[in-house]
C-alpha cells in the first residue's frame, strides 16, 4: 500500500457553505492524503458539519473590527504566526485569493503551493446564502458582459460558465484563460465597435446556440474534473 502523502493545508478562515470549503473536503476526503488544516477562524456552526471529522488546528484569532481593522489585523496576523511541525509535511499548501500568501514569509516549505480560492467561490460551488437568487438571474440571462481590465480572474464569467451562459469579456486578464473564443463566449478588445459588434453576433439564434453549448460543456470547471487536475498536480510537485 503506497504511503499517504502528508499536507498542512492553511485558509484563513472556515465560517460558510461556499466553493472553498467544499473543496477543502474534498481534499480532506480524498484516501491518497493525509491533511491537516490550519485557521484563523472556524465556525463550527455555519459551515459544513463534515469538518468535525477531520483535524482543524486553530492558531490564534483575529480581533480586530471593522473593514481596515480586520485587513490590517490579518495582515499582521499572517507575519507573526509560525506554524510548527511544518517541515514534517510532504506540501505546504496556502488557500488564498492573494493576501494570505503572506504567511510563507515566516513558514518556509521548499514544497509550497499556492491554492487560488478566487474561482473556486462560484465554480459549481456557489454560496447557499445567495445560490436561490443567482438561480433566478441566471435562469432569465441570455449572456453576461464582463467588461473589466486587466482582471486577475473574474467570479461574473465563471459563475455565467458554471450555469451554461455564454460570456462576452474583454480579450485581458483571467477571462483570456477560460473563455475560448466563438466556443464559449466571445474575447473582444476593449473599445465600443468591439464590444457592439459582440453584441450583434450573439443575437444570431445559430451562434448563441453553439455559445450556450460550449458553455455548458465547460468541464474543467466540474468539481470532479477539478479534483483530478488537483491530484494531477500534487504529484507532479512532489516528483520535481
Amino acid at each position: 500500500m503506497n504511503k499517504k502523502i502528508k499536507i498542512a493545508l492553511f485558509v484563513p478562515w472556515i465560517k460558510s457553505k461556499g466553493g472553498v470549503e467544499r473543496t477543502i473536503l474534498r481534499i480532506l476526503e480524498n484516501p491518497l492524503y493525509e491533511c491537516d488544516v490550519y485557521t484563523f477562524f472556524y465556525n463550527k456552526k455555519s459551515t459544513f458539519e463534515e469538518f468535525n471529522k477531520y483535524n482543524i488546528n486553530v492558531i490564534g484569532k483575529l480581533n480586530s473590527k471593522g473593514f481596515i481593522g480586520k485587513g490590517l489585523g490579518l495582515f499582521l496576523k499572517l507575519l507573526s504566526t509560525k506554524i510548527k511541525g511544518l517541515e514534517e509535511y510532504d506540501i505546504f499548501i496556502v488557500s488564498t485569493a492573494g493576501i494570505a500568501a503572506s504567511i510563507t514569509i515566516r513558514n518556509k516549505h521548499k514544497k509550497t503551493v499556492a491554492l487560488c480560492h478566487t474561482p473556486l467561490r462560484v465554480a459549481h460551488n456557489m454560496y447557499d446564502y445567495y445560490k436561490k437568487e443567482l438561480d433566478d438571474l441566471y435562469s432569465r440571462c441570455y449572456a453576461t458582459i464582463f467588461l473589466s481590465i486587466n482582471e486577475d480572474t473574474g467570479l461574473t464569467p465563471l459563475e455565467s460558465l458554471a450555469y451554461g451562459k455564454p460570456v462576452r469579456s474583454v480579450n485581458e486578464g483571467g477571462p483570456k484563460e477560460f473563455i475560448k473564443n466563438g466556443k464559449n463566449g466571445l474575447l473582444v478588445d476593449a473599445n465600443e465597435r468591439s464590444i457592439s459588434n459582440a453584441l450583434i453576433r450573439i443575437t444570431n439564434s445559430k451562434f448563441y446556440a453553439k455559445l450556450v453549448n460550449g458553455a455548458k460543456n465547460s468541464k474543467r470547471y466540474d468539481e470532479k474534473e477539478f479534483m483530478k487536475n488537483f491530484d494531477e498536480a500534487i504529484e507532479t510537485i512532489l516528483t520535481r
